[in-house]
């Protein structure tokens, strides 16, 4: 009898041993089409979605992926409450994923109809551009010293700004503005951040297996039929591979 509790003991344990070691892993996102979509208070489809679910799943690892606002998810990963936020910017990271999916491109953008149909740095000299405040700019754009970034609360206003003729410029994410029936985004692009999960310093190891990870979905077009799903855009035009 002794020995059969002793069994049931140590069985036990390992059952609550393997039950914490499948904790899901927690991420917390935004809605930011096509790259997540909440319902519920979940991210519940998109391309990061769909990406990081595919690689958790090889990985044999649970994922959780709650929505909160912005600032809440960067806090919870600092508390503990999340392990990871779902895209932020790979620069601001150490270490810095190396295998890209997503990324902020950001262009001009101009009110449709607008006899303006391609980007050139000399259609700004000296104009108020419109911009939102807080979100993410590179120093090419933010140091450009011959224009004036005008901000706007959010990209409603921003919009608002444009289509009603109070801004003739806007700075606009690419994938955002293609959402606007009235607004027409110039080309080339002015500039892009390239975005990735970011982890605590605490899950660095799982950051560094789910990096790979993402590194074999590139390369076998797991991504890029991803894509599909969602826009007509593709991957590789979106996020260049980086220089080797």
């Amino acid at each position: 009898m002794r020995a059969s509790l002793g069994m049931t003991a140590a069985g036990a344990c390992l059952l609550a041993a393997g039950a914490a070691a499948q904790a899901p892993v927690k991420l917390c996102g935004v809605e930011w089409q096509p790259f997540s979509y909440v319902k519920n208070g979940k991210v519940d489809s998109g391309i990061s979605h769909d990406v990081l679910q595919e690689a958790f799943r090889r990985m044999k690892v649970p994922v959780t992926m709650e929505a909160a606002p912005w600032e809440r998810c960067l806090r919870g990963v600092k508390t503990g409450d999340y392990d990871a936020v779902i895209d932020n910017e790979v620069a601001a990271q150490t270490p810095r994923f190396k295998n890209v999916y997503s990324s902020y491109p950001v262009a001009l953008c101009v009110k449709r109809g607008s006899p303006v149909k391609s980007f050139d740095w000399k259609l700004v000299q000296g104009q108020a551009v419109g911009m939102v405040r807080g979100y993410t700019y590179t120093p090419k754009i933010l140091n450009y010293p011959n224009w004036k970034l005008e901000p706007s609360n959010d990209e409603d206003q921003l919009y608002a700004m444009l289509t009603g003729g109070h801004r003739r410029f806007v700075l606009c994410d690419v994938w955002g503005a293609s959402l606007r029936p009235n607004v027409e985004i110039l080309q080339p692009v002015i500039d892009r951040t390239d975005l990735s999960p970011n982890f605590s310093a605490r899950q660095a190891a799982l950051a560094a297996r789910l990096d790979a990870t993402i590194g074999d979905l590139i390369r076998d077009g797991s991504v890029e039929r991803i894509y599909a799903k969602y826009t007509q855009r593709k991957f590789r035009d979106m996020v260049p591979a980086a220089d080797k």
